[in-house]
């Protein structure tokens, strides 16, 4: 939240969170099983068989700049009340942690 108040943002999060993401859409089709299946998927949802690689290459040009804009418009709304009801779903267990978290 105090990335987005004070819009500054620490270059190593920005590539680990770009890179976390690539991964885990190139994880995807770690396998020719995997490939097929996200081709399938690919055709039931209606998009381009290379979707994944085209959000790769969009995810991968996002620059450090845009980062900041984005933030503001889309991520800045999710933690202000006024403008968004936020809803957490987790274990019994760490219902008071979450809790105080949020508070």
């Amino acid at each position: 939240e105090s990335h987005i108040a004070n819009d500054s943002w620490e270059k190593v999060l920005y590539d680990s969170a770009k890179s976390s993401l690539i991964f885990e859409i190139v994880d995807r089709e770690k396998s020719i099983g995997d490939t097929v299946a996200q081709s399938l998927l690919s055709y039931f949802r209606n998009v381009s068989h290379d979707y994944n690689r085209q959000m790769v290459q969009k995810i991968y040009a996002v620059s450090f700049k845009e980062l900041s804009r984005v933030a503001k418009k889309y991520i800045k709304p999710l933690f202000d009340p006024k403008e968004c009801k936020t809803t957490v779903v987790c274990h019994p267990s760490k219902v008071n942690e979450v809790s105080d978290a949020f508070k």
